[in-house]
């Protein structure tokens, strides 16, 4: 997905599934700042992580 500006991503995100809940799994890439998916999606999910520095 990519929808929003660097402040609004992670809003965007929690409303598109809202919207369109239908999906097999999730992918959060965590760069920064994470998009806390476990807090409002029910669908299978992986973590990707960018940095580890």
């Amino acid at each position: 997905m990519r929808a929003g500006t660097q402040l609004s991503v992670h809003w965007e995100a929690y409303r598109r599934y809202r919207n369109e809940p239908r999906f097999d799994c999730i992918v959060e890439e965590i760069n920064t700042l994470p998009f806390f998916t476990p807090l409002y999606l029910r669908a299978p999910k992986a973590a990707f992580f960018c940095q580890l520095a």
